[in-house]
């Protein structure tokens, strides 16, 4: 009957999941965990409390942060986290004051992306070209923080796990390519390589050498895994501050 929670009802039937059944079932864990309010009752726990908690992993999830996503929901398949995180109940009515919640939340992850870069002098596998810019004006900002939070407000991060990528702000977006071809995001002007991707980029550099000692990869499998294994390298020696940026 297209409905995500279903519940085995009291005559055999199988029915949808009520929110008075999952807030029962709420003060239900309350009571045999323990957990008590002030006057050492059993809290009153109920589902509308878990919004804040929604919303944060929702807003983490649209900066690629699929596996948190999975963790929070208990999913066994990222498949099935993507279908939330590619808005899966779109035919339902919109929570305003969730989504404000969402866009509160991804905001201020992407204040703290964004101030992490430019806090430091850490080295970048991309986007040398801009950050370094921005680095110079935090210096002599007379309010770092109102400037961080207006640089992080003038893009939108999109994670694509090994990076990212603030193409969509300027039109310029290859529709999610390099989701799926990492080398693309190794030279490309809209994207960001920090340190929080160095084991993404090891990790493909490994997968590829492994490639290569297979025997029936082909000629055009080989000079793949060479081409790809050249550019994961370029951006460990880049972090490693070997090379700019």
């Amino acid at each position: 009957k297209s409905r995500l929670f279903l519940n085995p009802g009291n005559h055999g039937e199988v029915t949808v999941l009520s929110g008075n059944h999952l807030n029962n079932s709420l003060r239900e864990f309350c009571t045999h965990a323990g957990i008590l309010d002030n006057d050492r009752q059993p809290y009153p726990l109920h589902s509308h409390q878990f919004r804040r908690t929604y919303a944060h992993f929702i807003a983490r999830a649209e900066l690629g942060d699929l596996l948190t996503l999975r963790d929070h929901f208990g999913h066994w398949s990222i498949d099935m986290t993507a279908y939330y995180a590619d808005g899966g109940a779109d035919n339902f009515g919109a929570d305003i004051e969730l989504l404000e919640m969402i866009a509160n939340e991804k905001m201020g992850r992407q204040i703290e992306i964004i101030g992490d870069y430019l806090d430091t002098d850490t080295p970048v596998g991309n986007g040398g070209h801009w950050i370094t810019a921005w680095r110079s004006a935090i210096r002599t900002a007379s309010n770092k923080e109102a400037l961080i939070a207006e640089y992080a407000g003038s893009l939108v991060l999109t994670g694509t796990g090994h990076s990212w990528c603030v193409a969509s702000e300027y039109g310029t977006c290859c529709g999610g390519l390099c989701v799926f071809e990492p080398q693309m995001c190794v030279d490309c002007n809209h994207g960001l390589i920090g340190p929080e991707h160095r084991p993404v980029w090891e990790g493909i550099r490994v997968q590829q050498i492994e490639a290569l000692a297979l025997d029936d990869i082909g000629p055009g499998g080989r000079a793949r895994a060479e081409t790809i294994i050249a550019e994961a390298e370029k951006i460990l020696r880049r972090l490693d501050g070997q090379e700019a940026a």
